[in-house]
């Protein structure tokens, strides 16, 4: 089992950044890679990529105001099984917050370290974009 963790702090109260990222279903609006988010089923989405790049589906497993916990129950073209992941927000000061984004997986086809890479550099960016969000 693979682990990949990416925490930020952000200029952002925890309930400002909750309110931009925290819904489920509307990860399109920070999430470097994904083109568009459809509500399947009471806590299933499906995720467009980018491009064209296909299709994943994932289910919320627990949420709680500044949690989430999810999984793949198919990755698409992602090249990881058994994907689980988990978003934490902190507060750090009434005006600091701190995301950790935390997953586990096994690669799947590829070397563990092309499947690391794929998941960290996803996790840097999307962070990168949500500051950006919040800066914007």
């Amino acid at each position: 089992m693979t682990t990949v963790t990416a925490a930020r702090t952000f200029s952002a109260s925890a309930e400002r950044l909750w309110a931009l990222m925290g819904d489920f279903y509307t990860i399109d609006t920070w999430m470097v890679g994904v083109a568009a988010v459809s509500k399947v089923a009471e806590n299933t989405r499906r995720v467009s990529l980018a491009g064209g790049a296909g299709e994943l589906l994932e289910e919320l497993l627990e949420e709680r105001q500044g949690f989430q916990r999810y999984r793949f129950t198919d990755p698409g073209p992602i090249p990881v099984a058994n994907y689980v992941a988990e978003l934490t927000l902190d507060t750090v000061s009434p005006d600091e917050s701190r995301l950790t984004w935390t997953a586990q997986f096994d690669p799947a086809g590829v070397p563990e370290e092309v499947a690391r890479g794929a998941v960290e550099s996803n996790f840097s960016n999307s962070l990168q974009a949500l500051d950006d969000l919040i800066h914007a």
